[in-house]
């Protein structure tokens, strides 16, 4: 495996950022009615997933400041699953797309549950 230098080559990252990128395409087929209350909340929490990712690359230096952005990370995935369902259930997503979707964010928070396991492996401090 090459050296991950930059957060956007994490495959974790990369994964969540391309499922923000598609349900942000969902939401734009969605009702205005739904523009300020489930839109954006399942576009923020997606996106925040990707953001906390980044910040946690940033914060290396600090075993503990990088395992803390990975559980923000963590609960904004599963905060999305949860605003997976609610679309899913209020039919603006398809029960099909909604478990497609369920199951690749289970992924991703499998390996940000491995990187807050591992985060001394991830981090400078104390390996230097």
């Amino acid at each position: 495996m090459p050296l991950v230098r930059f957060h956007y080559q994490l495959e974790v990252y990369r994964d969540a950022f391309d499922l923000a990128i598609i349900l942000y395409g969902h939401t734009k087929a969605w009702p205005a009615t739904e523009q300020y209350a489930l839109s954006n909340q399942i576009v923020r929490s997606s996106r925040s997933i990707c953001s906390n990712i980044a910040e946690s690359w940033g914060r290396r230096d600090y075993t503990k400041s990088f395992r803390a952005k990975i559980v923000d990370a963590l609960s904004e995935a599963y905060e999305t699953i949860t605003w997976l369902e609610f679309a899913e259930a209020l039919a603006l997503l398809s029960a099909q797309n909604r478990t497609s979707y369920t199951h690749r964010y289970h992924g991703v928070a499998a390996r940000l549950h491995n990187m807050r396991e591992n985060a001394s492996s991830w981090c400078f401090d104390g390996n230097r």
